[in-house]
C-alpha cells in the first residue's frame, strides 16, 4: 500500500520515496505525493529524479491501493527495488486541478441547498469541471446558482477542510453528508464551511477565494455543465 502524502498535505510538490515494486509501465513507491486518475479526477504530472536523471511522470494510476507512476522503459531499465528517489510534482497543473475541483464541490452544493438537485457526475481536469445534474434546471437557476459560486470563489471566504472518520464517527453525521457513503473503515470527508460535507479522495485548496473567478463555458439539455 502506497502511503498518500497528498492527503497530508496537497500544497507540497517534492518527497523522497523508496521503489517498492517495478511493474509492467510503471512504478510503485512507499509514499507519494502524485495523486491517481481515481474519483473522475484527473492524476497529476510531474517527474521522478534518479542518480540526477530525470524522468517525466504524465500519468497516475492506483490499483489494489498501490499507487503506479506510469514512466519510460529505459526509466525502468534503470531503477530497482530499494532504489531512492526524489519526486517532484508539477505544481501549476497540480494548483489547477485543485481549483476546478474545489469549484465543483462549491456548485454542486449550491445546486443541492437551492433547488435540491443532486450532481450525478463529475469530471476534474487541470482547470476545467463538468458536472451532470440529477433534474433539469433553467436558465434562471443556472445564472443564480453561477453567481452565488462565483461570489464564494471570489469574495465569500471559506475554510476548505479535510479529516479521516471511523464508520462509528459518521454514524452521528450521516444526514449532513451530500454524497452517498462507501463502506470502508476509514472514510475522508471535505469540508467546506457552512456550504458543504462530502466524501471525496481528492485533492483540494485550503480557502475557497483560492479559486478566483469561474467562467461558464457550456450548457447542454438543461443539466450538463
Amino acid at each position: 500500500m502506497t502511503q498518500k502524502l497528498y492527503w497530508d498535505d496537497p500544497y507540497k510538490v517534492e518527497f523522497i520515496a523508496k521503489i517498492v515494486s517495478i511493474q509492467k509501465g510503471g512504478i510503485v513507491l512507499d509514499k507519494t505525493l502524485f495523486f491517481p486518475l481515481s474519483g473522475n479526477q484527473a492524476s497529476d504530472k510531474g517527474i521522478l529524479e534518479h542518480n540526477g536523471e530525470r524522468f517525466e511522470v504524465n500519468a497516475v494510476e492506483i490499483i489494489d491501493d498501490d499507487i503506479i507512476h506510469q514512466v519510460t522503459p529505459e526509466f525502468i531499465k534503470k531503477v530497482k527495488i530499494g532504489d531512492e528517489i526524489i519526486g517532484k510534482v508539477d505544481w501549476k497543473y497540480r494548483e489547477g486541478i485543485m481549483r476546478a475541483h474545489s469549484s465543483q464541490h462549491i456548485f454542486s452544493a449550491i445546486f443541492l441547498e437551492f433547488y435540491n438537485n443532486k450532481t450525478l457526475r463529475a469530471n476534474i481536469e487541470f482547470e476545467e469541471v463538468s458536472i451532470q445534474l440529477e433534474a433539469p434546471i433553467n436558465q434562471t437557476q443556472l445564472l443564480e446558482g453561477f453567481i452565488k459560486l462565483n461570489e464564494i470563489c471570489t469574495q465569500i471566504e471559506k475554510n476548505i477542510t479535510a479529516d479521516i472518520y471511523t464508520e462509528n464517527d459518521l454514524s452521528k453525521i450521516k444526514n449532513s453528508v451530500r454524497s452517498e457513503i462507501p463502506k470502508k473503515d476509514k472514510i475522508r470527508l471535505i469540508k467546506i464551511d457552512d456550504l458543504d460535507l462530502v466524501c471525496c479522495g481528492g485533492t483540494h485548496l485550503k480557502k475557497s477565494t483560492e479559486i478566483g473567478p469561474v467562467i461558464l463555458t457550456d450548457f447542454k439539455k438543461r443539466i450538463r455543465i
